[in-house]
């Protein structure tokens, strides 16, 4: 399954003006698989849902693992130096960035 995604985050590379040709393939899976198991772990670690902050920690973490796909694909923040974690932090803590009008 996690074969069938990596494609999905090259390709968000090439629409932001990147190429597969510095794209590392075994750190980009790296940093996937990472990043999924950080969402299971948090899934884990709050199931109890213990307190209303619990509930909330629980919350995030299933709608980040559901979708994976869509907050991976968030690259407006790339195409302006901002980090793709740096933009789904913010966004997940309330103060997402939004780009600047002309």
């Amino acid at each position: 399954m996690q074969r069938a995604r990596a494609p999905r985050l090259a390709d968000a590379s090439l629409a932001i003006g990147g190429t597969l040709d510095h794209i590392d393939q075994g750190k980009l899976a790296t940093a996937r698989h990472r990043y999924h198991s950080a969402l299971l772990i948090g899934e884990r670690e709050t199931a109890a849902r213990a307190s209303p902050l619990m509930c909330k920690h629980h919350a995030l973490a299933r709608r980040l693992r559901q979708r994976e796909d869509d907050y991976l694909r968030y690259t407006t923040a790339a195409k302006h130096g901002i980090g793709m974690l740096d933009a789904l932090t913010k966004a997940a803590a309330g103060s997402a960035w939004v780009p600047q009008t002309p």
